[in-house]
């Protein structure tokens, strides 16, 4: 039976109920979506203020770290445990790593984990009295903060402390087996830039002397009171307190999380949800992350690393030039888990209500029946869109009435809809204003590629109206080879659905060419339905043109550069190369690999030192010395001997944006041209001597009889200088024994005729006081005896091979107890055989007494160094020490006898200058030469060389 032959009364009820579950439908459609984007907006707000609440704890926990950092290394407790600990590090001599590991490590009671808990080895040394004293506090601070450990270096690389005690402790992270890991990395970085305040940051990764934990670091150089660079203090990052800061579970709900991902895609933080640790164990490769690692911040619907929906706010994070995702997620079930609730209550609402209204309108569908046909006639009429015309029974008090009032607001809506209509139609003509006010060129497919819309711009560019352009496609306006392209770009950007951006040459119908930056983009409906592709293209080529002019220009002046007679180089304040002419390379024979724009220009300074262009001397001084002068920016010029034996002179000057330019030019001819001139003169001046000899060859025979009276003048001189010298050598004698001797007369007097006055206490200090002034008679007995002989050639001069580090470790073992009395560390840097052809009793005598004078005028706590290294076919043996130093003005007398030269030491030891005197005479007589050079205050360097081989 067709629906049309049934009764009113039927079908009036059956339309009713069509027309309820129709309403029903429809506004519980409408309310779900709402409500569906209203929670989704509201859980997207929530999350992305939980990520803020994130990110800024995480900037909290990260200042606070750095500022944990600098304020320990400026700290007394810092810098005192460096030096203590790298002064004692020394003192243990070779071997230390095996034996503090055995120490503290080995034979530590404490088990694995526990290893801080003990404050000394107990081993008498003194590193373990210093590690008693500073490994509390460190231990404590590591407590308090969290750290995993702390580590203090001292500058070449040595971890001289660390908290925890791991396989890296006493190692050198330099040189030894960690060298290669990112705390050995943090260590040499550090000390590349040893500037205050400067700190570097090292991302997690898997630390082997740590079994393997995963580890970060962070590590800032460390100065003493005058600013001298000592050491590096390192942390190893507290992994509880980034936990801590990511695992809060306020406002995350069941399934919500926060977490951290490094550059790497992987987990710098533990998930709240997994019982192990997730940190570098599990990969978060999702669009949100990559996004966030791009710098972008944002909320999106997508699938976490476990593959379940989720909504997923995600931002950077920076630290120290390391970018971190931040990422704080939730379920997608439980954000829509409100919205399904109101579905459910809405589907079992709606079917009583389709059940009431069905019932009442079989009841009532004779009365209604009359009604409804003119209704329907008004309906009819509305949808015609005659909407000015009159809605019956709007008086009527039931369903009717109600179905008239409801079509007069069907009649309202659509008049209103209309007005809408029409305020669109005027809105697309306003967009349509500006885009055609645009610059660029603009345009707009459907996904078939067919032009949907173009600014007008495009029709100025192209040559072609829109209507001519509108429903047509890249193959009916673009030559054939182009069209090739531009299929290709759109294809890419429909199929990846992402912006793409190229630069472009277009060739347009009208003839003309114009590079233009085209950016593609999928035009997506707010359902997510791709429903056109966008094109915006900027003109660039005004830009192209005067980019090649810039470069032609540069072509030019790299000509110019490189045909000049010298060369041309300039470095920024960085002192990275940004200029520098063909010549530069050939002159200096640089390496290719050295040789590259925007490279530092420090390798090359490297390398010029170790092929020995600046002469002898500590490369690493020599580098250093050269990156001062360029970073000073003074102006100097200087001539600079090359490799292949030609001159050049370089001058420089500093940029005013903190480079420097180095301008050099070949002046060997000159320099040629000038011993040329200079040789030219010097044979004309033999010329005029041998013009003048005959002359006085005739006048000889008068200067030998003025000669011979002169010499006798001459011999009476010097036999003037002697008595002179002996009798100021008598006196220094004199005024030095006067002070032992009468120390001895008064003690032995005492001791002798009031011995009955004295305690045995005073009797042993008097005893020592006699002992002391004998000993210094003895010393100075044994230099005169010395002197003497050497003055009156009665000392044996018996040079051959010897080994300068036997000779070093006898006057180290000779003077270790003398030095251990003042608390100053005595050390040697020699560490390998060193033969010189030389009389092994002089130059042991020269050393003991430099080491004894050091020793003497080095105040407790100070430091003496005895070394030897080569230097070209001689050897230099240095005493250096951190004493009183000594003036200008006595340095240059100090190898003389003058007549006043007794001294007190910082300990109240007393000598004269015949040690310093005697150690010239014996230095001189190997052939060597001795030198000082001191500063009042800071200390003196004394250096004496000997021979390699036989002269």
């Amino acid at each position: 039976m067709l629906f049309r032959d049934l009764k009113i009364r039927t079908k009036y009820p059956l339309v009713i109920v069509a027309l309820a579950l129709l309403a029903a439908f429809a506004t519980g459609f409408v309310a779900y979506t709402h409500s569906d984007r209203e929670m989704r907006a509201a859980a997207e707000l929530k999350l992305l203020a939980l990520l803020e609440s994130r990110k800024a704890a995480l900037d909290s926990y990260f200042t606070s770290i750095r500022e944990d950092l600098r304020f320990q290394s400026e700290s007394r407790l810092v810098i005192d445990a460096i030096g203590a600990f790298s002064w004692n590090w020394k003192a243990l001599g070779e071997g230390q790593t095996d034996r503090l590991q055995r120490l503290y490590i080995t034979d530590n009671p404490y088990p694995t984990g526990e290893k801080e808990s003990m404050d000394s080895a107990n081993d008498e040394s003194a590193y373990s009295s210093a590690h008693q004293q500073y490994h509390p506090e460190f231990r404590k601070f590591r407590r308090q903060r969290g750290y995993y450990d702390i580590f203090l270096f001292d500058p070449d690389g040595n971890l001289i402390y660390t908290v925890v005690k791991g396989r890296d402790y006493a190692t050198n992270l330099v040189t030894g087996e960690w060298k290669t890991t990112d705390l050995g990395k943090a260590f040499r970085a550090t000390r590349f830039i040893p500037k205050s305040g400067f700190m570097v940051f090292f991302d997690f990764r898997f630390y082997q002397p740590s079994f393997e934990a995963p580890a970060s670091f962070i590590s800032t150089p460390v100065f003493n009171a005058v600013g001298t660079f000592i050491g590096v203090l390192a942390f190893q990052m507290p992994i509880g307190r980034l936990n801590k800061v990511m695992q809060v579970t306020a406002g995350m709900g069941k399934t919500g999380e926060t977490y951290v991902v490094g550059q790497d895609l992987l987990m710098r933080s533990d998930s709240r949800f997994s019982e192990e640790s997730t940190i570098l164990n599990t990969r978060v490769d999702t669009v949100t992350v990559r996004k966030a690692l791009n710098g972008e911040t944002g909320v999106e619907l997508t699938l976490d690393y476990r593959g379940v929906p989720v909504l997923s706010a995600y931002a950077p994070q920076e630290f120290l030039g390391v970018r971190w995702a931040i990422m704080a997620e939730v379920d997608e079930a439980e954000v829509l888990a409100p919205v399904h609730k109101m579905r459910d209550f809405m589907l079992i609402g709606g079917a009583v209500i389709t059940v009431v209204i069905a019932a009442i309108g079989y009841f009532l569908a004779t009365a209604l029946s009359r009604p409804i046909v003119v209704m329907t006639d008004a309906m009819a009429r509305l949808a015609r869109r005659e909407l000015e015309i009159e809605i019956p029974s709007l008086n009527r008090g039931d369903e009717i009435g109600e179905m008239a009032s409801a079509l007069k607001v069907f009649q309202e809506n659509a008049v209103e809809r209309k007005r809408a209509e029409e305020e669109l139609r005027k809105s697309q003509e306003t967009m349509r204003a500006l885009a055609d006010n645009l610059p660029e060129f603009i345009t707009l497919k459907d996904p078939d590629g067919r032009f949907l819309f173009v600014n007008k711009r495009f029709e100025e560019w192209v040559g072609l109206e829109q209507h001519d352009v509108v429903g047509k496609t890249v193959h009916d306006i673009f030559p054939p080879e182009q069209t090739v392209e531009f299929d290709a770009l759109d294809r890419k950007v429909m199929t990846d659905q992402s912006v793409l951006s190229r630069e472009v040459d277009i060739h347009y119908p009208n003839g003309n060419t114009r590079t233009v930056i085209s950016t593609r983009f999928p035009v997506v409906s707010s359902s997510g339905e791709t429903i056109g592709l966008g094109t915006v293209n900027i003109d660039i080529t005004e830009h192209k043109r005067v980019e090649e002019a810039l470069e032609a220009k540069e072509a030019q002046l790299r000509f110019a550069f490189d045909n000049m007679r010298g060369g041309i180089f300039m470095v920024d304040k960085d002192l990275n190369l940004q200029v520098f002419s063909e010549s530069f390379a050939k002159y200096y024979k640089f390496p290719n690999r050295l040789l590259r724009k925007g490279e530092s220009l420090i390798p090359l300074i490297e390398f010029r030192a170790k092929r020995g262009d600046y002469g002898p001397g500590d490369p690493a001084e020599l580098v250093r010395t050269r990156i001062e002068g360029y970073r000073s920016f003074e102006e100097r010029r200087v001539e600079d001997r090359i490799p292949g034996g030609r001159i050049v002179e370089r001058f420089r000057t500093a940029t005013e944006d903190g480079g420097v330019v180095t301008v050099f030019n070949d002046i060997t001819e000159r320099k040629q041209a000038q011993e040329t001139l200079r040789d030219s003169e010097e044979r004309l001046k033999v010329q005029v001597v041998d013009l003048r000899d005959r002359e006085e060859r005739l006048e000889a025979q008068a200067a030998d009889l003025v000669a011979l009276a002169e010499d006798q003048a001459i011999m009476s001189d010097e036999l003037k200088k002697l008595n002179d010298q002996k009798d100021k050598f008598f006196s220094i004698i004199a005024h030095d024994l006067k002070g032992p001797f009468t120390a001895l007369l008064g003690y032995s007097s005492l001791l002798a005729d009031k011995v009955d006055y004295f305690d045995k206490k005073g009797v042993v200090e008097s005893a020592a006081a006699v002992h002391e002034s004998a000993q210094r008679v003895f010393k100075l007995l044994e230099n005169l005896l010395e002197w003497s002989r050497l003055q009156m050639g009665q000392l044996e001069f018996e040079p051959g091979p010897i080994d300068l580090k036997e000779i070093i470790d006898t006057n180290l073992g000779l003077f270790a107890p003398t030095a251990k009395e003042k608390a100053i560390r005595l050390t040697g840097k020699r560490r390998k055989p060193l033969n010189v052809f030389a009389d092994a009793h002089m130059v042991d005598a020269v050393v003991r007494n430099l080491v004894n004078n050091a020793i003497k005028f080095t105040p407790e706590r100070g430091h003496v160094t005895i070394s030897a290294r080569r230097n070209g076919k001689w050897a230099e043996v240095e005493v250096s020490d951190t004493g009183v130093g000594i003036s200008a003005y006595r340095a240059a007398r100090l190898f003389r006898l003058d007549e006043k030269t007794s001294t007190v030491g910082t300990g109240g030891e007393t000598g004269t200058g015949l040690g310093l005197h005697l150690c010239k005479e014996l230095v001189e007589r190997q052939g060597g030469r001795i030198q000082v050079r001191s500063t009042e205050g800071e200390g003196s360097v004394f250096r004496f060389t000997l021979p390699l081989h036989q002269q």
